[in-house]
């Protein structure tokens, strides 16, 4: 099975590289969007390739919880995957329309389940808030449609949006397999199996991109299976779920607080995401990194190793609730203190002035690495 889904989306990724001379650039993304850091035309509806595969899987799995929980991911994933793909093919598809549509699809998603979060693991004064339905569901959409939302966010590099869900998705089917819960950790490594077809064509060399249609489905399918975790295995804490996530619950959460404090709004798109800004430190290395791609490639890898430690923590620690509240707060404070130490924040105040433009917005950026890279240790090694 899961080498069968493997090379579906193996190959299905294949024909749409392979086949890009015939769309006269339907479907390909030239260095337009600010947040852009590629150059040329690549086809980025590689959310097709996981799509197709979890379909297939659901056709290929026998009648059991495994194909129902693969049920409710199409369910709820098929509406925000069809307007994230409509985005990606003719750029007309707004933030808003895309947001609105990913909170329709999550509410639905949780009324056709009548699955929400009934705990979040703070002593138990929050449960009897969340037995209120209207309160459960709310919060559960607002999860699910976040953090959909977070995966595309962090589509920035070659393999990060994958890279970071295939983690994730590794950490929770550990956990549900060590509290005997097979069939969720079957549909984990199922996807993990449809992701890795598609990261082929992606990481490294970035033939393919996910496209806004595969990362929403893929955040959506992974919020779900979060979700699912504690809700399935009462034994387990909502804790682990946040750990698996963290990083890019962080990184939209640091978002929206960042663009309030600078009174942008919330869909501006900007090159101020941690990735990017690894990204722009990369880039004033000196030592054979000139190739955009190789810098794509590594910032992307680098990325993925700072958002696995999460999920690592959660596996090593998924009986000790006390310890995963710790290393939760301890993971944001990091990744706080990291993403202010790399774009130099010091010199540059996001909340007390404003830029005027994308372009400005680069140039202070452009400064603020330099600056740091002055300022770093054995700073010889750098080009000033």
């Amino acid at each position: 099975m899961l080498l069968s889904l493997f090379f579906i989306s193996l190959s299905t990724a294949a024909f749409i590289v392979m086949s890009y001379s015939f769309y006269n650039d339907t479907f390909f993304s030239p260095a337009k969007k600010i947040q852009n850091i590629h150059s040329g035309a690549v086809p980025r509806i590689g959310g097709l390739t996981v799509f197709v595969a979890v379909a297939v899987m659901f056709h290929l799995l026998p009648v059991g919880d495994e194909r129902h929980i693969t049920k409710q991911i199409l369910i709820g994933g098929v509406g925000i995957f069809l307007a994230g793909l409509a985005e990606d093919l003719t750029g007309r598809i707004s933030p808003r329309t895309r947001l609105l549509i990913s909170i329709g699809c999550s509410l639905f998603l949780v009324l056709f389940s009548g699955i929400s979060i009934k705990s979040m693991g703070l002593g138990g004064w929050e449960e009897a808030l969340l037995g209120h339905w209207p309160v459960g569901v709310f919060v559960t959409v607002l999860c699910i449609s976040g953090l959909s939302n977070a995966i595309n966010l962090v589509d920035g590099l070659n393999g990060v949006a994958s890279g970071i869900a295939s983690t994730a998705l590794i950490a929770i089917s550990l956990v549900a397999l060590a509290h005997g819960d097979v069939a969720l950790a079957e549909v984990c490594w199922c996807l993990i199996a449809a992701t890795l077809g598609f990261m082929v064509w992606n990481w490294p060399l970035g033939r393919l991109f996910l496209g806004d249609g595969g990362a929403y489905f893929l955040g959506m399918s992974l919020a779900w299976l979060a979700v699912l975790l504690p809700a399935r295995n009462p034994s387990i804490s909502p804790w682990v779920s946040f750990l698996a996530i963290a990083y890019p619950s962080m990184d939209i959460l640091h978002t929206i607080f960042r663009r309030i404090r600078s009174q942008q709004h919330l869909a501006s798109p900007d090159k101020l995401h941690l990735h990017s800004l690894i990204f722009e430190r990369l880039s004033g290395w000196n030592i054979a990194l000139r190739s955009a791609l190789i810098r794509n490639s590594i910032a992307g890898f680098f990325v993925v190793m700072i958002a696995s430690i999460a999920p690592i923590v959660a596996v090593a620690f998924h009986d000790d609730e006390q310890l995963l509240i710790t290393a939760s707060l301890a993971y944001a404070a990091a990744y706080w203190a990291f993403y202010r130490r790399l774009a130099g924040l010091r010199g540059f105040e996001i909340g007390k002035s404003r830029p005027s433009s994308p372009y400005l917005t680069n140039a202070i950026l452009e400064i603020q690495i330099s600056q740091i890279l002055l300022r770093a240790p054995y700073g010889y090694l750098y080009s000033p």
